[in-house]
């Protein structure tokens, strides 16, 4: 396919797949004319660094892919540079695109409770899933992909202070190791029955780790299949 195909297809430019083919360093074939013309894996090379987003009413490509970062992360993102890094655009595109979509009812920057240490107000921004205009790009927004990562990212070695609370038997939480007591950790978050807890453990934990702590005493049958579960 050539590079204007493949644009109007992510719903970008030409030039931004060109610097994409740079990023990547892929060389597609030229036709005589000059013109790029992209193999199947090429291409798919390009959506996986680009992401891609059909066209919602209303929206540019920046503020699509803003929205579909909020929409992915339920508890909110708690930056404009936060969003920009799960939708794959600049910081500053992402503070333009949050700002027009406050204006426009499709997302809020919200105050939240959280125990972090100690109980505190942090500020996030979320989707607006109560109005109407959310109801409206809702089908849309869900059909959009996401850039890929290019890599794992790297497991956090100390547990975010968020969630110190759980480990209350032990007088510094936060200076466990997850790295060396992972299944230790994975049993108290998997036994927490708190959402952030098991999202946290399902994102930083590996399946060793869980599946490890299905051997600790005291684990019920349902929590041991949880455990398997996001293991895998």
């Amino acid at each position: 396919m050539t590079t204007g195909e493949l644009a109007a297809e992510l719903g970008t430019s030409i030039p931004r797949i060109r610097r994409a083919l740079v990023k990547l360093g892929l060389d597609p074939e030229r036709t005589p004319g000059g013109h790029l013309r992209l193999d199947a894996r090429e291409a798919a090379s390009v959506r996986s660094l680009l992401g891609s987003s059909g066209p919602v009413a209303g929206l540019d490509r920046v503020e699509t892919m803003a929205l579909a970062a909020l929409a992915r992360h339920p508890l909110g993102l708690v930056s404009a540079r936060a969003v920009a890094r799960v939708a794959g655009i600049s910081p500053t595109s992402a503070s333009k695109a949050l700002a027009r979509l406050l204006d426009i009812g499709l997302v809020e920057h919200s105050d939240r409770m959280v125990a972090e240490g100690r109980v505190r107000t942090i500020s996030v921004w979320e989707v607006r899933t109560t109005s109407e205009a959310w109801r409206r790009v809702a089908t849309e927004i869900a059909r959009v992909r996401l850039p890929e990562r290019t890599g794992p990212p790297p497991r956090p070695r100390r547990l975010p202070p968020r969630l110190g609370h759980l480990f209350w038997s032990v007088p510094h939480p936060e200076d466990i190791d997850v790295g060396t007591q992972g299944e230790f950790v994975a049993y108290r978050l998997l036994s927490s029955n708190d959402p952030q807890a098991l999202a946290w453990a399902a994102t930083n934990l590996p399946p060793s780790a869980l599946r490890g702590a299905t051997r600790f005493r005291g684990m019920d049958d349902r929590t041991r299949a949880l455990a398997e579960n996001l293991a895998r």
